[in-house]
């Protein structure tokens, strides 16, 4: 597996990216402390934004920690003949984070919001966690199923997605789910955690990126490390499995110590060679997009 970075540009409208999908020639990107879903073009140029959370920032373009909805994992899918995209809160801080807001991105319109409260609650005593290790951070939909993908402590969760959507429509009791614990690189004795996901279209692989921060915990913002890519087949899941991953190095082939927040695949190159696009979380009052050539 190798990566080339191919381009790379600041988006100094969009604070704090934490997630990127692609629905045809539109990029749509969100920050886990904006109020906003933005809308880009081809070139990277914001062409429209929609509001998707009531709490607007005191002053600037950044929502207080204390109050943000900590959007981190976002997904699309197409349901009824619409294209959707489902924003999850990471669910580090009940109830504020532990939210779920559904798009309807043909018009940028039809935001709907819904509690996740007890699904996060369930998921947490299932999975053996501490509410200071529950951290949804990335997203993705192959198939019929749902993958979301635990920072805290790193773990993989699977759920059919037409019994999660009937659930949000209170239609289903919670889900049941599958979980598994993954076993991810290290830089400097910390190991890396999950922080952006993707499916590759037409198989059964998963792309994610990792990243590493200087910190004791999952929540506060610590001295940036690194960042890593991974690959997995979703059939060979199974607890305490170790994937696939390499860092993502500079031009210069030392680590870069940017932090990943997510990714999409962009467009095929070839059978095992894809264009892809990754967003950084500055921790400041911008983001970046790579644009970056993956070969598998």
């Amino acid at each position: 597996m190798h990566l080339t970075i191919l381009n790379r540009k600041v988006l100094p409208d969009i604070p704090s990216a934490s997630g990127i999908e692609i629905i045809g020639d539109k990029l749509f990107i969100m920050g886990d402390d904006s109020p906003w879903l933005f809308k880009l073009d081809d070139r990277f140029e914001i062409e429209g934004k929609i509001q998707i959370t009531d709490i607007l920032p005191a002053s600037g373009n950044k929502i207080a920690k204390a109050l943000k909805p900590d959007l981190e994992a976002m997904v699309s899918m197409e349901l009824n003949g619409c294209n959707e995209l489902f924003l999850f809160g990471s669910g580090s801080k009940s109830p504020e984070r532990d939210v779920l807001i559904r798009v309807n991105v043909d018009h940028l319109r039809g935001v709907k919001k819904y509690s996740l409260v007890e699904f996060y609650r369930n998921l947490r005593n299932a999975l053996g966690l501490t509410k200071d290790e529950i951290n949804i951070e990335a997203a993705a939909v192959l198939s019929t199923n749902l993958y979301l993908f635990n920072r805290g402590k790193n773990k993989v969760v699977r759920v059919n997605m037409n019994d999660f959507i009937s659930y949000l429509e209170g239609n289903e009791a919670i889900p049941s789910f599958e979980f598994f614990s993954v076993k991810l690189p290290a830089l400097n004795g910390r190991e890396a955690g999950f922080s952006g996901a993707t499916c590759i279209p037409d198989s059964q692989q998963i792309i994610f990126t990792a990243s590493i921060e200087n910190t004791p915990n999952w929540i506060d913002d610590g001295e940036i490390l690194g960042s890593f890519l991974g690959t997995f087949s979703v059939t060979t899941l199974k607890n305490s499995f170790a994937p696939d991953c390499i860092v993502i190095k500079d031009d210069r082939n030392n680590t870069s110590k940017i932090k990943v927040e997510s990714v999409a695949v962009r467009r095929r190159i070839s059978a095992d060679c894809f264009q892809l696009c990754l967003v950084t979380d500055n921790d400041s009052a911008t983001s970046e997009i790579i644009e970056a050539e993956l070969k598998l």
